[in-house]
């Protein structure tokens, strides 16, 4: 269950910058979701072969001054072919907070070809509503990828870790532009909280 918002916009705030030296070793595409890829790459590029590049990623917060974050107001920026954000190394409140993938890391001339995001939360109940789309369970994001641009599309809460729910798993771009296939991946977790998250992720049927 993704939480979506929309609100006026407040005064901007200085961004705070958090960059991520370890370059990630590849990018984690499971096998099934591969597998369609390769035979929708395979399609394209008849005449040619595709030339793979790994691209920097951004991912930016902001909790609008409710004392969520260690940083009101960051972003955290990745090496080429993304990484692992960890938020037991920035969050420390409860409350609500926005995340987004800033507009100015994609070159209006990449064609996306998907987004995906694989959960790595069970559902999890909390009152009436439920969080999560279950272990190893995926969805193509590519229709949403303008929101997700949107500082104010993802509206997330830290109360009884709702927001781990929510966010938890592989999020997986993949461009293409000429003879290029651009990719690269953030995963999300919380290490305070890996007894509430699914172990070794295998790819769930979306039937």
């Amino acid at each position: 269950m993704f939480v979506y918002s929309s609100c006026s916009k407040e005064p901007s705030k200085p961004i705070v910058v958090n960059t991520i030296k370890e370059v990630a070793s590849d990018i984690r595409v499971p096998k099934q979701l591969l597998t369609e890829l390769n035979k929708e790459i395979q399609t394209e590029f008849r005449n040619i072969n595709p030339v793979y590049v790994y691209f920097p990623l951004t991912v930016e917060f902001n909790d609008h001054g409710q004392s969520v974050f260690k940083q009101s107001h960051f972003r955290v920026q990745f090496e080429k072919g993304g990484g692992e954000l960890d938020l037991k190394n920035y969050l420390t409140g409860r409350g609500s907070f926005y995340m987004h993938f800033p507009t100015e890391q994609f070159k209006p001339e990449w064609q996306l070809l998907h987004l995906y995001y694989v959960s790595q939360s069970p559902v999890k109940s909390l009152g009436s509503d439920k969080y999560g789309l279950g272990c190893g369970r995926w969805i193509d994001l590519k229709d949403s990828f303008k929101n997700f641009q949107n500082d104010h599309f993802l509206k997330l809460n830290s109360t009884d870790n709702r927001h781990l729910h929510v966010l938890s798993g592989y999020y997986i771009f993949i461009f293409k532009d000429k003879n290029q296939i651009l990719m690269s991946q953030v995963s999300i977790t919380d290490s305070q909280f890996q007894n509430k998250l699914c172990q070794n992720i295998k790819v769930a049927s979306n039937d």
